[in-house]
């Protein structure tokens, strides 16, 4: 979803507010300028109480003076994880995936022989 706002966080948005609100406060943040609009919903997610999982692999973010692009994202999502989880795609796909096998089931061990 996008939503218009007129500050870097996502919650300068009502609508937005009243999305992650009404759907358990539980979402999935990617992006673009990772140091501002992700970074910033982030902590107010935070703040919130609201629980957000940042997929780094599918973010970016501007350089900065000297640093370049990748080196903010790293930093930038190692900062983000002070806020909230941070995975991979891939991760999170396997770690929310319909066809995992429930927490509660034990793996079978099978005979080869």
């Amino acid at each position: 979803m996008v939503f218009e706002r007129s500050r870097p966080s996502c919650y300068a948005s009502q609508q937005f507010s009243e999305v992650i609100a009404s759907s358990g406060s539980n979402y999935v943040l990617a992006g673009f300028a990772g140091e501002a609009a992700c970074l910033s919903t982030a902590i107010d997610a935070f703040h919130r109480g609201h629980r957000i999982t940042f997929l780094a692999d599918t973010s970016a973010s501007h350089g900065l003076d000297d640093v370049t692009g990748s080196e903010v994202h790293a930093a930038v999502s190692k900062v983000i994880g002070l806020y909230g989880d941070v995975m991979s795609t891939k991760a999170w796909i396997a770690a929310t995936s319909r066809n995992r096998a429930p927490a509660y089931e034990k793996p079978r061990l099978v005979n080869p022989g």
